[in-house]
């Protein structure tokens, strides 16, 4: 018993600490879908996936999100953009390379300078990399909408899984998450508040999952003990232990001070990439194969780079 309210006070503390960044990007989201349509994103982004590529980056430069509030927009973006390469830049830059978490992360170290640069420089390739991959998608699924014209998004996305409710169902076309907004200005409101509440209850419930994963491995593997077994612990570290960039900038500075460069790099990266946050909430962005596509992308890759850090450059 006294285990278990261990956990829950753990879970509870770490779903309210990131519940806000949450809110973020889920009104973002809702903001995405109140005020742009796939018409507008085709006027403003390149026709390359390589353009997108490098649009969703600049993106994600501006949008202080962290990862709770990252790839509920990314998946907003999947529907809204139907670009996969710029949706999954965004994704990665937000989380990895936007000021927001590396002014705080320079403040905490600040004679870290050169590490810090290091790391945004990884960051900058493994996101490129990653959205490079699937640059080459352009596959699409077509969405059938009854009397409207057929709405079509990525295959990696995530179809739709529930419906809005519809209050006047003679005035407004039934609504649900892949559904850009009716032009009638008289129920926008209405639609977006619709939107934005059951998202949100939507993602508390994965947020809650994403908690308690991690809650319980911080309680069954303390990070001491991760670090002790080597590259797969760090790997575990990095799982457990990467909730959001202040918590993030705090370890890094305690373990360069104990482990060194290689350990506080390693940590980093794998956090930023590959924490609980994001194996769960991709569950609920992108369909299976592409979840798992991801994953195995994003472990390898961390996975190369903490060996190539620990025994080639430190």
């Amino acid at each position: 018993m006294i285990a278990f309210q261990r956990w829950f006070t753990l879970m509870m503390a770490q779903w309210l600490v990131l519940w806000p960044w949450l809110f973020v990007g889920v009104g973002l989201s809702t903001a995405a879908l109140l005020l742009t349509s796939r018409p507008w994103w085709k006027k403003i982004l390149p026709k390359s996936s390589w353009g997108q590529l490098l649009g969703g980056l600049g993106l994600g430069l501006v949008l202080p999100l962290a990862q709770v509030g990252a790839l509920p927009l990314m998946r907003r973006l999947l529907w809204q953009t139907g670009s996969t390469s710029g949706a999954i830049a965004f994704w990665l830059g937000t989380i990895s390379i936007n000021p927001f978490f590396l002014v705080p992360l320079w403040q905490q170290s600040p004679g870290q300078g050169g590490l810090i640069l290091v790391y945004g420089a990884l960051s900058l390739s493994l996101g490129c990399f990653i959205a490079g991959i699937f640059a080459f998608e352009h596959r699409q699924c077509t969405y059938d909408q009854g009397d409207l014209e057929p709405f079509s998004y990525p295959v990696i996305a995530r179809p739709s899984s529930h419906r809005l409710s519809n209050p006047q169902a003679e005035s407004l076309p039934t609504v649900n998450k892949l559904t850009i907004l009716p032009t009638s200005r008289r129920f926008r409101s209405l639609t977006a508040s619709q939107n934005l509440t059951q998202e949100l209850l939507e993602w508390s419930g994965w947020l809650a999952i994403a908690c308690g994963v991690m809650a319980l491995g911080q309680l069954l593997f303390p990070l001491r003990t991760l670090l002790e077994h080597g590259i797969i612990g760090l790997l575990g570290a990095g799982i457990f232990y990467g909730l959001q960039p202040g918590q993030m900038a705090r370890l890094f500075e305690l373990l360069f001070a104990n482990y060194g460069g290689a350990i506080a790099l390693g940590f980093l990266l794998t956090g930023t990439f590959f924490n609980g946050i994001t194996l769960v909430f991709l569950i609920n962005t992108v369909r299976w194969r592409a979840y798992v596509y991801l994953c195995l992308l994003l472990g390898l890759a961390v996975l190369l780079l903490d060996i190539w850090l620990n025994f080639y450059v430190f």
